[in-house]
């Protein structure tokens, strides 16, 4: 089985771009207010953890995108992340990609330019 997917395209050349699974970390900021994390810091405590003093609640993604490369897979990330997956005045994000691509087996087609 082969782990590329293929693209083509509105002159017929077959371009070819790999499926990479990218992982997305969203944290508040220092010093920018997080009840959720106090909240389940205050259960913990109540259940016996006396020995937590912070707890930061956060997100996390897992983005499968079709790239050429890794590079180009982790900027497409990035922008998502500036765009909607963090609020950028409130919180920061940490983008890994895989270094395997996926092994998966699929076309499409596009149709005109990206």
């Amino acid at each position: 089985m082969d782990n590329r997917t293929a693209f083509l395209d509105t002159t017929d050349n077959l371009s070819v771009a790999l499926r990479w699974t990218v992982n997305v970390t969203v944290m508040p900021k220092a010093g920018v207010n997080d009840p959720e994390g106090q909240a389940i810091a205050g259960g913990l405590a109540s259940l016996g953890y006396a020995d937590v003093s912070e707890v930061r609640a956060g997100r996390f993604f897992q983005v499968t995108i079709a790239a050429p490369d890794m590079e180009a897979a982790k900027e497409r990330v990035i922008t998502m992340c500036e765009q909607l997956l963090a609020n950028p005045v409130i919180e920061s994000y940490a983008v890994s990609v895989q270094t395997d691509p996926l092994r998966s087996l699929s076309a499409s087609w596009r149709v005109g330019d990206r």
